[in-house]
């Protein structure tokens, strides 16, 4: 690990180490609470120093973290024809969902799209971060796709049992998709459920007494405390949300069918794209 690093240091790593051999990829703040249970806000920051300071080192793997808190805009630009090639093996699949009567999306209001990306990859899923509750052009944009495909949405939620986290999903979410008018929409909540919250109360947070959505989370609960998604263990997380997404894959061979045309297709292309020429690109030369 390098000098400055003390032995309880080095403990705390090795404990991290464990949990994210078991369910990497996943976040700093899942790994927190993995270890320090309903202390883990406290201890998120320092341990977020730590586990940096053991990535550089190599004592953890860089892809065991996953950090979807700081996104970038990168431009669409290559050096040279080697790069040009690089980046047009990347094939898409066909969309195996055209041949299903749903579609599937996944939202949360927290930033776990890494933690699932195993997942949503091999299933073709896309997600979506709501930092609070979802904007109304989102809203709009949704309940106006809908009115266009005869296939239902369904949208597979995950995030915080507390009175934010559980309205967004059973009232914010399903109230202003009808507003604007959405056709056949079915969220279905995962994660955090009330019986996650119960079996973890120990994880638990008191409400804040300034929450104006309390009395709303506890006539439809009756908890007094709420349960953050990051007290879930990422492996528990990412098979709820595999079996969910597989329960609407009903028309097995007809997806069957699209993930090998797919694949088909991908390995064709990538050889067609392997025996490109290398002419020089103006100003960079040739490879």
């Amino acid at each position: 690990m390098g000098r400055g690093i003390s032995a309880k240091s080095k403990q705390l790593i090795q404990r991290a180490h464990d949990v994210l051999e078991v369910e990497h990829p996943s976040g700093v703040r899942r790994v927190a609470y993995a270890i320090y249970g309903n202390q883990a806000s406290t201890h998120v920051k320092k341990l977020g120093d730590l586990l940096t300071r053991a990535r550089k080192s190599g004592a953890i793997p860089w892809a065991w973290i996953s950090d979807d808190t700081r996104p970038e805009r990168e431009p669409f630009v290559v050096t040279d024809m080697g790069d040009m090639r690089d980046t047009h093996r990347v094939c898409p699949s066909y969309d195996p969902w055209r041949d299903q009567p749903s579609r599937v999306v996944v939202w949360s209001e927290k930033s776990v799209g890494g933690t699932l990306a195993p997942v949503l990859d091999s299933l073709l899923v896309p997600f979506r971060v709501h930092h609070g509750n979802t904007s109304t052009t989102v809203m709009y944009h949704t309940a106006k796709a809908t009115r266009e495909d005869d296939r239902a949405l369904v949208i597979l939620y995950v995030g915080d049992h507390d009175p934010k986290g559980l309205r967004i999903s059973e009232d914010d979410i399903p109230t202003r998709l009808a507003t604007y008018g959405a056709a056949d929409v079915r969220v279905k909540r995962l994660a955090m459920t009330r019986e996650d919250a119960v079996r973890l109360v120990d994880l638990g947070d008191p409400l804040k007494p300034t929450d104006r959505d309390v009395p709303w989370y506890r006539q439809h609960t009756g908890l007094g405390y709420g349960v953050e998604l990051e007290a879930l263990p990422s492996t528990d997380l990412r098979d709820r949300v595999e079996t969910a997404i597989k329960t609407e894959i009903t028309n097995v061979a007809g997806w069957n069918r699209t993930m090998e045309t797919s694949r088909v297709v991908r390995e064709s292309w990538q050889k067609y794209v392997d025996a490109w020429p290398a002419p020089a690109i103006s100003g960079q030369g040739s490879e």
